[in-house]
């Protein structure tokens, strides 16, 4: 099952960038910081995600709209986490103490991205919206002596708005440089959250 998301991601990633260096869109590297918050932040550790963005604008316009799709994983805080359950039974209810483990959790993000520069300038503030689906897979342990013991792998959907914020620099008619900051508002709770901190840096090349 990984193996065929890794394949469709590859797939995906040469079209975008066959369409972008034929001349018909500006195409960007994103490097951002991914910071849980909330539940998360309990459990995962912050981790580094790698994005591919293409947009059919250039860099005088004040408006740009396009796609972007990524990949990311996070690392759990520690090997173990100490729990315990509650169980009813004919001796009442029960504490039962017990552990889960997160082996691994790792997330390809895609979606729509937006930007409008504050000013008609080529150094600006910027203010941006965008609209993330997330193909999440994780792999997680959890036991509970005499009750559960539950071994995992896991694929789930989430979606999530991303507000952001930052400061544009265009150099010249070929290069743009954003630099900012945004906060992923997942619609889903649990376990694929995607509620996290986002600082980011993007570099965007136009060929034309």
């Amino acid at each position: 099952m990984i193996k065929l998301f890794n394949i469709k991601f590859l797939i995906t990633l040469l079209f975008l960038t066959k369409i972008s260096f034929s001349g018909m869109a500006q195409c960007g590297l994103q490097v951002s910081r991914v910071i849980p918050i909330g539940e998360m932040s309990k459990v995962l550790s912050p981790g580094m995600s790698y994005e591919f963005t293409i947009k059919p604008s250039e860099n005088y316009q004040r408006v740009k709209i396009g796609f972007a799709i990524g990949y990311y994983s996070l690392d759990a805080l520690q090997d173990t986490f100490f729990t315990f359950a509650t169980h009813s039974g004919g001796n009442g209810t029960q504490v039962v103490p017990g552990y889960e483990i997160w082996i691994s959790y790792y997330v390809i993000p895609f979606g729509l991205t937006s930007e409008w520069k504050v000013l008609d300038e080529s150094f600006t503030p910027f203010i941006g919206f965008d609209l993330y689906f997330y193909l999440t897979g994780f792999e997680h342990i959890e036991y509970y002596p005499s009750y559960l013991n539950l071994n995992e792998t896991k694929y789930t959907w989430a979606a999530a708005a991303l507000p952001k914020a930052g400061l544009s620099f265009e150099l010249g008619r070929k290069w743009l440089i954003l630099a900012g900051v945004g906060k992923s508002l997942g619609f889903q709770q649990g376990g694929n959250s995607q509620y996290y901190w986002k600082p980011f840096i993007n570099i965007s090349y136009y060929p034309r």
